[in-house]
């Protein structure tokens, strides 16, 4: 590894007993880090499976397995010492296999093995899939034609309105996200309706007055006064005065203010245009969308109307469940949500090195920032047996929480935040250690980030939005050589088009017009382009594909459906398994 001013910190990581959390900025070198502690640590294990690193693509756990190989065939330093010790102590005759062989995996391939062990819960020959609906569907018309799930599940459908088809299709939609409330379906089960209404209510009201004390924080005193004058200015007479202290209130402003799609009225103009202009001039994208949010807030009495149904809609998703997780097992077929909620059964149920019939002395986790409570859980379990004062066990969690992206899947960086901040987890002695040298950008690069990015991030954390602030990291030595390199240049493109389709044809066309002028100059140079969505990437390689002397490479980029090839093949099969199928 190269010269970075946290070489003790990651030498410390690397060799010392003690378990980690580690804060890995992008480029910083983590996975070098985790395999070379792993190295390690099998020069002291007895059995190479008692050391389990997790990640979370297959991808990523295949990078791992390639950096030992790698490293032996680059005889790369320090590490070739370590692998050699670990080919005499194992009597590794070829490497490859050997590497192979090592508890690197997902933590879906993870959970999908301890399910193969434990034989009370699953079949052995389960099969996992990507795509599950058929049977999803298949278990929610099981329980809809039950008489005896009758009356509940009628009351949800009556609620959900609808047709019958659309109901089935947003049923899926939710059953293909139970991991994300099946704690929550199985805690109200067991109470009544009554509680469930002081259990709703009260998080409701500490919702608001979270939310209330968020957007306080970001405005003024002078600065919300000017909203009260704002208000008074535009309100209608059944708008109630404004309150900073209500959620509501804040609701009303943001409505009077922002259009459906959270832009400022046209409308708006003269001295209340100036007003929001001076308001918002210093204020963060974040910070406003804060206030934007406010949107969706709806008046307590409101939520009052949905306590009837609750009692049934938890008890039709335990029926639904139930008949799913029959349907499963009955198909030996599982996704990978079922694989993990079955893994933390099983481990709930029974020692982590009885199942898998082996020690388990070290763990190390992957990308720790994305994981859910599901997972969070899952590696608790594995951890049950770990603690402080025994000797030879160790956790390594790594990960980068400005780089949390699966928010959308439940991913929670407060798991994360929490965990560096209280040093514990699963009742194990965690110390949080933060990386800060960045090896793969120029420090040109890494200037622009620290100053550009920082300004963009909240100003302050929040566990409870999943907010974290920036931290800034350092270029290595080895890339202070050329200070002409590294050079971030900004090509502002101006355009209106009401149409979306037209906006991404002129992008489109901007992009590889600059792309042409690169390649003029540098005609060596290769060159990436990173989109915001797939549209954008098409509109681009049709543009690219105009152009016979700009040569593209293009990776799983179009879905196979979407391939003419496929599309002739399908409809081959189908003619010919149906010759009345025109």
């Amino acid at each position: 590894m190269s010269i970075s001013i946290d070489s003790k910190e990651r030498k410390t990581i690397i060799e010392s007993d003690q378990s980690f959390i580690v804060s890995a900025p992008a480029g910083s070198g983590k996975t070098e880090v985790l395999v070379a502690r792993m190295l390690k640590k099998l020069l002291i294990v007895d059995d190479a499976k008692e050391i389990i690193a997790i990640t979370f693509t297959k991808k990523a756990a295949n990078e791992m397995q390639q950096r030992i190989i790698q490293w032996w065939n680059d005889k790369k330093e320090p590490y070739q010492k370590d692998i050699e010790k670990i080919i005499k102590k194992f009597k590794v005759e070829d490497l490859e296999i050997f590497v192979e062989n090592l508890n690197i995996m997902t933590i879906d391939s993870l959970a999908l093995r301890i399910i193969k062990k434990d034989f009370t819960n699953s079949p052995l020959d389960v099969e996992l899939q990507d795509d599950v609906d058929e049977i999803i569907e298949e278990s929610l018309k099981d329980i809809i034609q039950e008489p005896e799930f009758e009356k509940d599940i009628q009351k949800v459908l009556l609620f959900m309105g609808g047709n019958y088809r659309n109901n089935i299709k947003n049923l899926t939609k939710m059953m293909q996200k139970r991991d994300q409330w099946l704690d929550i379906v199985q805690k109200f089960s067991h109470i009544n309706q009554d509680e469930v209404k002081n259990s709703y209510k009260n998080y409701f009201r500490n919702e608001m007055k979270r939310r209330v004390k968020e957007v306080k924080a970001i405005f003024t005193n002078k600065e919300i006064e000017k909203f009260k004058l704002l208000y008074d200015k535009l309100r209608t007479d059944n708008l109630k005065i404004f309150n900073p202290e209500i959620a509501t209130s804040w609701r009303d402003l943001t409505k009077l203010i922002f259009t459906e799609k959270g832009e400022i009225r046209k409308s708006l103009k003269g001295e209340i245009e100036d007003i929001i202009n001076e308001i918002f001039k210093d204020k963060k994208i974040h910070e406003i969308n804060i206030l934007k949010r406010f949107n969706n807030v709806m008046n307590e009495e409101y939520i009052e109307d949905i306590f009837p149904l609750i009692p049934s809609f938890m008890q039709t998703l335990k029926y639904f469940y139930a008949q799913l997780r029959n349907n499963f097992i009955e198909k030996n077929t599982f996704d990978f949500n079922e694989i993990l909620l079955q893994a933390i059964e099983t481990l709930e149920n029974g020692q982590v090195e009885e199942i898998l019939m082996h020690d388990f002395s070290h763990l190390m986790v992957d990308e720790f920032q994305d994981i859910n409570k599901s997972q969070e859980k899952f590696i608790a379990l594995l951890l049950d047996n770990f603690a402080s004062n025994v000797p030879h066990k160790s956790l390594l969690l790594v990960g980068d929480p400005m780089q949390s992206i699966y928010k959308f899947r439940k991913a929670r960086v407060r798991i994360f935040i929490d965990i560096q901040k209280n040093n514990k987890f699963a009742g194990l002695q965690v110390n949080h250690v933060q990386l800060k040298t960045n090896f793969r950008s120029k420090p040109k690069i890494i200037d622009w980030m620290n100053q550009n990015l920082k300004q963009i991030f909240p100003s302050q954390p929040d566990p409870d939005l999943d907010a974290i602030t920036y931290h800034s990291c350092k270029p290595n030595q080895d890339n202070n050589n050329n200070e002409n390199e590294g050079v971030i240049r900004i090509h502002r493109f101006s355009a209106n088009y009401s149409d979306g389709d037209d906006l991404y044809k002129a992008e489109a066309k901007e992009t590889v017009r600059i792309i042409k002028a690169i390649k003029k100059k540098h005609p060596t140079r290769e060159i990436a382009v990173l989109t915001r969505t797939r549209s954008n990437i098409q509109e681009i390689l049709s543009e690219l594909n105009k152009e016979k002397e700009v040569a593209i490479e293009a990776i799983g980029i179009q879905s196979i459906q979407d391939r003419q090839s496929f599309q002739d093949i399908l409809s081959l099969s189908k003619a010919l398994y149906n010759f009345e199928d025109k």
